[in-house]
């Protein structure tokens, strides 16, 4: 198989009062308690995957399928700090969890210089699941080097694991460099 590999850093902060009780870690935040949180979710993809040799030889290198298995290992860090009437606290966790999902992309290049790929991973189990997806126009200006510009959607939704229910979305634009051989 080929391989390809991604780093994405995301750091986040966020800070408010909040309306009900919850729990992280050893700490249990009151509700109306001013909360200041930081989260970091740096990501690492290395994706295994073959090409349908058949679509790109019939379509003189200008279409090209891919299919195969990303696995993102997530470094994450998570900070809350509560401040209320009662008291205050503060506790953090950390995790590395690596998420194995499969993977599919595909590029039309209409002229040697120029490429539109849009590419997706997924996993799902029961009403949880993570994927994400990506387009982006790649630019091809010395041979096996590429620049990139796209947008990419991730989008994790937790039903009731370990009594923890989410649905984070993060989406934006991005740019990338890199070379294939």
């Amino acid at each position: 198989p080929d391989i390809k590999v991604q780093y994405t850093s995301m750091k986040f902060t966020g800070s408010g009062t909040v309306d009900t009780t919850f729990t992280f870690g050893k700490i249990t935040v009151p509700a109306k308690s001013y909360v200041e949180s930081k989260l970091r979710a740096n990501q690492i993809d290395v994706t295994l995957f073959y090409g349908a040799p058949f679509i790109e030889k019939a379509t003189s290198g200008k279409v090209s399928i891919n299919w195969g298995v990303n696995v993102k290992v997530i470094d994450g860090y998570a900070k809350v700090k509560y401040t209320s009437a009662t008291g205050s606290g503060e506790d953090s966790k950390s995790a590395t969890i690596p998420v194995p999902m499969v993977h599919l992309d595909g590029e039309i290049r209409p002229v040697e210089l120029v490429g539109i790929e849009i590419s997706g991973n997924f996993i799902g189990y029961g009403g949880s699941k993570f994927y994400e997806t990506q387009a982006e126009l790649k630019l091809y200006p010395i041979n096996h080097a590429f620049l990139g510009l796209g947008y990419r959607y991730q989008r994790l939704k937790i039903d009731d694991i370990s009594d923890i229910s989410s649905d984070l979305k993060v989406k934006g634009f991005f740019a990338e460099a890199g070379i294939r051989f």
